[in-house]
């Protein structure tokens, strides 16, 4: 492992240890690939694809094959639509908490109780609010770990936590405050909903689609990492000519405690449009750069220290 990346990583998570939240560089990199660790720190983004005019990394079905598959596509990430703002998902977020307490309010014939229950669920939509996450670049938010590589600091970028329909957890994402990107972790487990191992996510998907995804290799430039620094993963890819949906493998990641794979939604046009979008990308980092940072955030020297100079 190259001097740099070890530096850095020994730094942020020593000081995060001691010091809580600090500022990250200038785009936090995601977990490293098990088999090549480093790639990710040495090289430069570049957001190419070939693979169509659309950026999508599978080719698109026509006719009623498109048809059939976008309505399914559809239903999978309902009530949402790209374009949305933050305003209007959490207007579809608080509605959502209303049928939910409706139905629990209304078992419910003591009225001390029912107060109660709305107050839950008041709390529960400011909850919402509060766990909203503008990707500004302030501090280490978190999603570097949930999910590496799905977006970049200081490009408008924003984060909301939704529910998922099933086990599991959903965020979705925005850029200039439109929704983009949903991105689902779904536990695979025996008798789950995707099964128990990536092989049969992929068999499940291939069969409720009726389409068989298009693989992607490991390490394979793709538009949708576009000014991340990450060594894209394995893949399988579906695409339907307005949103295409990547099945990630992260079975194999250690730094998780539950065994998941990500079906990541994703507009097309979007993903077509984040060379543009995403002006402030990751810097290749040096030796010069990490011995910088590292100094920037070690702790001064204690009093016996300067003595024994």
């Amino acid at each position: 492992m190259k001097r740099a990346s070890w530096v850095y990583v020994a730094t942020v998570l020593g000081t995060a240890v001691a010091c809580g939240p600090i500022a990250p560089p200038g785009q936090a990199p995601g977990p490293r690939s098990t088999e090549e660790p480093n790639t990710a720190a040495t090289t430069e983004p570049t957001g190419d694809d070939t693979s169509s005019a659309s950026a999508a990394e599978a080719p698109a079905p026509t006719g009623e094959e498109a048809k059939g598959l976008r309505a399914k596509i559809d239903a999978r990430i309902a009530p949402f639509k790209w374009g949305m703002s933050g305003t209007q998902v959490f207007a579809v977020l608080d509605k959502q908490l209303d049928e939910v307490y409706a139905e629990k309010i209304e078992k419910v014939p003591n009225p001390k109780m029912q107060v109660n229950l709305e107050t839950e669920r008041d709390k529960k939509k400011q909850l919402l609010r509060a766990k909203k996450v503008e990707f500004t670049g302030g501090a280490v938010s978190g999603y570097e770990v949930k999910t590496p590589g799905e977006f970049t600091y200081k490009n408008n970028e924003f984060a909301i936590e939704g529910v998922r329909p099933g086990a599991g957890e959903r965020i979705l994402f925005f850029i200039n405050d439109k929704l983009w990107k949903i991105y689902d972790s779904v536990p695979v487990v025996k008798g789950g909903e995707l099964g128990e191992t990536y092989a049969e996510a992929t068999t499940k998907l291939n069969t409720e689609f009726g389409e068989k995804g298009q693989a992607v290799e490991a390490k394979k430039p793709s538009a949708s990492y576009y000014g991340t620094m990450i060594s894209t993963p394995a893949r399988i890819v579906w695409f339907d000519g307005n949103t295409q949906i990547r099945l990630v493998d992260n079975t194999g990641r250690q730094d998780s405690t539950v065994k998941s794979v990500a079906l990541v939604y994703e507009e097309a046009a979007t993903v077509q449009k984040l060379q543009t979008l995403r002006s402030n990308i990751e810097k290749k980092e040096t030796n010069d750069t990490v011995d910088a940072a590292a100094a920037a955030t070690a702790a001064p020297p204690k009093k016996d220290d300067k003595k024994k100079k």
